[in-house]
């Protein structure tokens, strides 16, 4: 009986096959031979411009049958390309044509980690967001309110007192899906302030208007008015007119706050009006003791630096003397 050996040919080759990254996938080729062919698979990592034998190790099984079984496909594998050789005794190495895997890669989720914010004072410098991503990705931010914080880049410029939200945003890209946004409440208080008031003291029944130095940390504008003596001078603005009488007045200086500012707490300035001789006596007086007027008018005591107290019956005498 007469045999005839052939060598092997391929009647069917490998078909490209896409499927989803982490999901199975085969390769089939059959080739017809006397002997029968035997079957070797390999792979292609640069698009076929070298080749290695594939060995029955994961995730690859039957490298050495008509069809190549690959189990759980990994997003390295996409655009691998396969072949079978077909081998017998009367030729080694016959090639089928190529075949390619696309794998479809489906895009990951990703979560912000966006801490909550401390409050603020209103006044306070710019300060830095810090919120993440899981993806690694750059994180967005807006501001609800623009008129309490705007948001440039991951900076907080702070604008005015109240509350705002901010969300942080994450867009995801060619891998990774859209984060879920992340808010959080930012609240800014309002900043103290205090009144700065030179003491006005004691004035002359003839003095002219005059103005009263007095200014607020806030830069706003301090209001002035009479709470005692109004009889005895009246107030404009920061200008003060004396009536022409004797007497004791108190000016207070308030400054009630604003949206972004609270109000200061209000002072008082006592000074007192005197007559020309009666002036001349309270100065000479406090000159001598180095001290302060303490009393009213008529004129009770004086006390000083401690070494010198001019008592009642002084203070009468001198009163008298010099004309009041």
């Amino acid at each position: 009986m007469l045999t005839i050996l052939t060598a092997p040919i391929f009647i069917s080759n490998p078909s490209n096959q896409s499927v989803n990254a982490g999901a199975n996938a085969s390769f089939s080729a059959s080739a017809s031979g006397n002997p029968t062919p035997t079957h070797q698979w390999q792979y292609s990592a640069n698009g076929g411009g070298s080749w290695s034998d594939l060995s029955n190790s994961s995730p690859y099984s039957n490298v050495t049958t008509g069809t190549l079984s690959i189990t759980g496909a990994t997003a390295v594998m996409n655009g691998y390309q396969y072949r079978c050789s077909a081998s017998n005794s009367v030729q080694s190495n016959v090639w089928s044509s190529a075949a390619t895997l696309t794998l479809t890669i489906t895009k990951a989720n990703q979560a912000i980690t966006f801490s909550s914010l401390a409050a603020k004072t209103y006044g306070d410098a710019n300060f830095d967001l810090t919120a993440t991503a899981s993806s690694g990705l750059s994180v967005s931010y807006d501001s609800s309110s623009q008129s309490v914080a705007t948001v440039s880049g991951n900076t907080i410029t702070i604008v005015g007192a109240g509350s705002t939200t901010i969300t942080a945003s994450q867009g995801g890209d060619s891998n990774y899906n859209a984060a879920t946004s992340v808010t959080q409440t930012l609240t800014i208080d309002k900043c103290g302030q205090e009144i700065a008031f030179q003491p006005i003291g004691d004035k002359r029944t003839t003095d002219s208007t005059f103005a009263v130095n007095v200014s607020s940390t806030s830069g706003l504008g301090v209001q002035l008015a009479i709470v005692d003596g109004t009889n005895v001078a009246t107030v404009s603005g920061n200008q003060i007119t004396l009536s022409g009488i004797t007497g004791s007045v108190t000016v207070r200086a308030s400054q009630a706050g604003n949206a972004n500012y609270h109000g200061a707490t209000s002072i008082d300035d006592p000074f007192y009006v005197a007559l020309e001789s009666e002036s001349n006596l309270r100065r000479g007086i406090a000159n001598a003791n180095g001290g302060n007027w303490i009393g009213s008018h008529p004129p009770t005591r004086w006390e000083g630096d401690g070494k010198t107290t001019v008592n009642e019956p002084e203070a009468d005498a001198l009163w008298t003397t010099l004309g009041g």
